[in-house]
């Protein structure tokens, strides 16, 4: 396995063109459609799997990472005001887009944690939209006050109405309404091709990139160290709070990405309405000193290190103390999965994960594709007796007759209850 993922390379073949001054240029059109795809790929991915949670379950994750969302923007701002020197309306616009998320580093994130097998909480696109929201009404708050001047409708429209929200949260529903089954003639599109999309998306931000470094040299070392410091520092943030939580190790690092990376859509936009005062040419020096060390090279860092964390942190293995379960891993052909998914779920299975899965065995290469020639990979996570259940009726009912292979291990959980 390479250590920098292809799409990175992406983003640096962008960066390096755009540095040699090359004559590569995405046209508009070209990367508004990316964009457009990127953000309705993710809504609706999550949207499947967030129709199998109640909502009851996520309502202390969203509390939690609001407030996350909050603390971060009114923890910059000092920082800014009071160590850099930087006037308060500038120092509020750039704590604000601390306290946001990029949708970029979003996608990086999930096809890092993709390649690797890292599974992830399935409503982290809800988290996403969520945490696009505090740190607009922090970073206005604090360069404004609660003034009759802000333009609060405009401001609600750009912030609930722009695009890359309503294109979250369309996907989201979507993919809600729909399911996996009511999707399956648009995957070639919008799941396939997602890394496709991801990697011209980074060629585009490398580009773009490029063409701010020279805000570095104008506007100073702390600006530099901030972009940096300050996304690390946020990244830990994030991963006491995934530990909290207790979130799977997956959960953790996407939840430490959320919260190191800094938006550059919703809260610009919104900060041009309502802080045109802000120098924007500061927050186009935080990108470029942002992206290029922390979100594409060293967000890798922060979600291995967030891993690391979310293994040998003492009080994270005494919360799993005692709740040992099994995880049952079944391997298949894809054509079986929705006679097989009602066998598991009558066997008393609260819950199952599934994937596409290629590879080849006795009965020749399987492909990952969605068609019914393809291989699908389910996981259930259960107790031992529902384990030993599922096992043996599986091998009396479907092994003569389909591709299939089973195996079970023991795995330690932290919310016993779910399982």
């Amino acid at each position: 396995m390479n250590v920098i993922d292809p799409i990175i390379l992406f983003f640096l073949l962008g960066l390096v063109a755009g540095l040699l001054r090359s004559e590569l240029r995405l046209p508009a059109a070209i990367y508004e459609f990316v964009s457009i795809l990127l953000l309705l790929s993710i809504g609706l991915k999550g949207g499947i799997e967030l129709a199998k949670q109640p909502f009851g379950d996520l309502l202390p994750d969203m509390l939690a990472v609001v407030a996350m969302g909050f603390f971060l923007a009114l923890l910059a701002f000092p920082v800014l005001r009071y160590v850099g020197r930087f006037k308060r309306a500038d120092a509020a616009s750039i704590a604000a887009h601390y306290g946001s998320v990029s949708v970029g580093t979003y996608a990086v994130a999930v096809a890092y944690l993709g390649s690797r097998q890292i599974a992830f909480e399935e409503h982290m696109p809800l988290l996403l939209v969520l945490l696009e929201i505090p740190a607009i009404l922090v970073g206005i708050i604090l360069a404004r006050g609660l003034s009759r001047q802000t333009r609060w409708s405009e401001v609600a429209h750009e912030v609930f109405l722009g695009k890359s929200i309503v294109l979250l949260v369309g996907g989201l529903l979507i993919g809600w309404a729909a399911g996996p089954d009511g999707l399956s003639s648009i995957k070639p599109l919008f799941f396939d091709l997602f890394k496709g999309i991801l990697a011209l998306f980074l060629l585009e931000m490398g580009l773009i990139t490029a063409t701010q470094v020279g805000s570095l040299r104008r506007y100073g070392l702390f600006l530099v160290a901030f972009g940096i410091g300050m996304p690390l520092f946020s990244s830990l943030v994030g991963i006491g709070l995934g530990l909290a939580l207790g979130l799977s190790v997956g959960g953790i690092a996407m939840l430490a990405t959320l919260a190191a990376s800094a938006s550059y859509i919703a809260v610009p936009a919104a900060m041009r309405i309502s802080v045109p005062e802000a120098n924007p040419h500061l927050v186009a020096g935080r990108f470029a000193g942002r992206h290029i060390p922390v979100q594409c090279l060293g967000g890798y860092p922060n979600l291995l290190c967030a891993r690391r964390v979310g293994a040998h942190v003492p009080g994270r293995m005494k919360l799993m103390e005692g709740h040992t379960r099994k995880l049952l891993t079944i391997v298949t052909e894809a054509a079986v999965e929705g006679t097989l998914i009602r066998d598991i779920e009558r066997l008393g299975a609260h819950g199952y994960t599934i994937t596409d899965a290629r590879g080849k065995g006795g009965r020749g290469v399987r492909n990952a594709g969605w068609e019914a020639s393809g291989n699908i990979r389910i996981e259930v996570v259960c107790d031992a007796d529902t384990a030993s259940t599922i096992a043996t009726y599986l091998q009396t009912h479907y092994y003569d007759n389909y591709a299939m292979i089973l195996f079970v291990s023991s795995i330690d959980v932290l919310r016993s209850e779910k399982f």
